[in-house]
């Protein structure tokens, strides 16, 4: 259910994702869960209950990227730069090849006026998606 959920986020049929991630937390309690669950929530606009879904991931493993990622994408989109930054440096650090994470850093950065320090991270997460 994991997967499937994974894969219906990228189709963009979030509502579906997001019941396949809700089946795939009844089945088993899982950060990947979790933060499927996050990323279909970030999608529909909940944000804060993304932000709480990729918690919950974090809860269950502290060292999974993904789930800091979304918790990035989640504070982002409510207006805590700050903390936002410091999750997409969590996924950093714990994933040094994450692309996404160094697009979502970017955003922050550009957002605050750091826009040399965003340009680097828009060129890594290019570099990285090659």
């Amino acid at each position: 259910m994991t997967n499937k959920s994974w894969a219906l986020n990228a189709l963009g049929r979030h509502q579906e994702a997001l019941d396949a991630s809700d089946q795939a937390i009844n089945l088993k309690k899982s950060a990947p869960a979790y933060t499927n669950r996050g990323w279909a929530l970030h999608a529909l606009k909940h944000y804060s209950q993304a932000l709480q879904a990729h918690e919950k991931a974090l809860a269950i493993d502290p060292h999974f990227a993904p789930a800091y990622k979304g918790k990035g994408d989640d504070l982002f989109a409510l207006g805590d730069v700050d903390q936002a930054l410091a999750a997409y440096d969590s996924a950093l650090l714990l994933d040094p090849g994450f692309a996404p994470a160094y697009k979502g850093k970017g955003d922050v950065l550009q957002k605050q006026g750091r826009f040399q320090e965003a340009k680097l991270a828009y060129e890594r997460a290019r570099q990285l998606e090659r």
